[in-house]
C-alpha cells in the first residue's frame, strides 16, 4: 500500500518540525552528557589502583552502568524515532499511518510527534 500525502496544513508542519527538531537536540545532549559521565567511570576506575573496595561498590557501580547503557539505548532509539519522523515530513508523509495508509489523528502528533501509526494499528499490533 503506498502511503497518502499529510493532510496537515503547512503551519501545523512547520510546528511538528520545530519540535521534532528541538527535541532531537534535546536528546543528543542527554546522550553526549550520558557517555561522557561513562567515560569519567571507567577512567575513574581504571585509575584507582584499590580494587578491594567492598564488592557492594562494585555491584551498586555494575548496576549504575547497566541501567545507564540501557537509558541510552533508549535514548537512541527516539533520536532514530525522530530522524525518521522529520524525513516523513521533508517526503511529504508525515501525519501518515505506516500500516494502514491512514491519516493519524493530530491529537496522536500532539502527544507522540514521532508516531509512525494511527492509534488503532498501533493497538493491533501490541496485542499481537
Amino acid at each position: 500500500m503506498s502511503p497518502r500525502k499529510q493532510a496537515l496544513s503547512t503551519k501545523r508542519i512547520a510546528e511538528f518540525k520545530k519540535r521534532l527538531m528541538e527535541e532531537r537536540a534535546r536528546l543528543r545532549a542527554s546522550l553526549e552528557r550520558m557517555e561522557s559521565r561513562g567515560e569519567e567511570l571507567v577512567d575513574a576506575g581504571a585509575e584507582d589502583g584499590d580494587f578491594d573496595d567492598a564488592a557492594s561498590d562494585a555491584a551498586t557501580e555494575t548496576l549504575d552502568r547497566g541501567t545507564d547503557m540501557a537509558l541510552e539505548e533508549n535514548l537512541r532509539s527516539l533520536v532514530e524515532e525522530i530522524d525518521a519522523a522529520i524525513e516523513k515530513l521533508e517526503k511529504g508523509t508525515y501525519g501518515v499511518c505506516d500500516n494502514c495508509g491512514g491519516p493519524i489523528k493530530v491529537a496522536r502528533l500532539e502527544r507522540l510527534p514521532y508516531a509512525t501509526m494511527c492509534v488503532e494499528c498501533q493497538e493491533r499490533m501490541e496485542r499481537r
